[in-house]
């Protein structure tokens, strides 16, 4: 049985405001999207430290952001942090009390040993410190548990790595899973080729005009379906 007049001129509409549609939706396949591949890098805590690949993390500045020189690059906290390590004294005004003195992290690691940075108040004053902190407490508090991860980084931590076509969030972060830590970190990054991009906008302006003319065609069919019916 062929379909009748009004069937095809809703078909051929249906078929065309989809392809008109297709700005909406083309993004899915990625076509001009760059390619980011992330890598697990796993981070082994001793009494003395820490073990890693140290050529896995290239590039990385510091391994997690709650904590000032974890990784050992001279940050400005991290200069600041060794200063008062090393016997230093920051003060400020007495009308201004402080617990983490304006820190952005809540942990120091300085040769070996974590601490937490405190203020204390002398003789009126207060003064940035450091109080040595257990291994195990700070991790505890500075770590993301596996189950809290976002999808991408729980999928590069039980696999390895992970290629997305979006940067994720939360890279460089220590990541905690069954007593081991991790971060994940971007090791690559490839642009989208000429000729992906070049299909991307095929499809885009393609799609439109094939979609107008589907959409002419059946709404043409449907005037005719009706100038037969009237005769």
């Amino acid at each position: 049985m062929r379909p009748s007049s009004e069937t095809k001129a809703l078909l051929s509409i249906s078929v065309g405001l989809v392809l008109l549609l297709n700005p909406l939706y083309i993004g899915l396949l990625h076509l001009d999207d760059p390619t980011y591949r992330y890598q697990q890098v796993e981070v082994e805590f001793t009494d003395g430290g820490y073990r890693t690949d140290e050529r896995s993390l290239l590039g990385v500045e510091r391994i997690d952001s709650d904590v000032a020189c974890l990784r050992g690059y001279p940050t400005r906290a991290c200069q600041f942090e060794r200063f008062l390590y090393n016997g230093g004294n920051g003060s400020v005004p007495t009308n201004y009390r402080f617990r983490h003195a304006g820190r952005d992290y809540s942990a120091v690691f300085v040769n070996g040993q974590f601490y937490r940075p405190r203020g204390i108040e002398r003789n009126g004053t207060w003064y940035m410190t450091l109080e040595p902190a257990s291994k195990e407490e700070v991790l505890k508090g500075v770590t993301t548990p596996y189950a809290d991860a976002p999808v991408s980084i729980r999928h590069a931590v039980r696999t390895g790595n992970v290629s997305t076509h979006r940067e994720i969030e939360m890279t460089n972060e220590l990541v905690r899973k069954d007593g081991t830590y991790s971060v994940i970190r971007l090791a690559d990054k490839a642009e989208a080729s000429n000729s992906k991009r070049l299909l991307h906008y095929l499809f885009l302006v393609g799609g439109v005009v094939v979609g107008f003319f589907h959409v002419l065609r059946g709404q043409r069919l449907r005037v005719d379906e009706r100038r037969r019916n009237s005769r």
